[in-house]
Parts: C-alpha cells; structure tokens; sequence
C-alpha cells in the first residue's frame, strides 16, 4: 500500500472484500499486512480482514481522536470521573 492518497486502501479494502465473500463460511482467515495507517486498518477490517498485522505506531493512533485527548484530560484533572449535575 504504497500509494499515499488513498487510492491504494481503496483497492485493497476491495480485494479483501472479494476474498472474504468467496470465502465465507469456510474455516480460512484472511491476515491483512503491509498496513501503514489508521486508514488502512480500518479499511482492511471493514472489508472483512479476520487478522491485521501493523506497526505499533499505526496502533497507538487508532486510539487518537480530539475528542478521547479532551475526554483523558478531564478525567485526570477531576480525578474521580464523570461529573454528574
């Protein structure tokens, strides 16, 4: 997946449905490798990868979002979690 733009997740996330069609219901898994981006886990797991084998950069960024940054600081400024009114 060396094509930066998209193209290339497009492509592969398209493969990995075909495979996952022509194989359901049998005992194969389909391991999507080679992954370079958060993108491209998440295209390859909705297209139907049982396993995905990524860096742990591409990991930790699965779990990066403005909203769950903003969501950590509250809770470790408050200590004690969600504020009820």
């Amino acid at each position: 997946m060396a094509i930066g733009n998209g193209v290339a997740a497009y492509l592969d996330s398209a493969l990995v449905r075909q495979m996952a069609e022509a194989l359901r219901g049998a005992q194969t898994r389909i391991l999507a490798a080679s992954i370079k981006s958060p993108k491209e886990a998440l295209a390859a797991w909705n297209a139907g990868a049982h396993v995905i084998s990524l860096p742990l950069n591409v990991l930790l960024a699965l779990g990066e979002h403005e909203l769950t940054e903003q969501a950590v600081e509250e809770f470790a400024s408050g200590g004690r979690g969600v504020k009820r009114k």
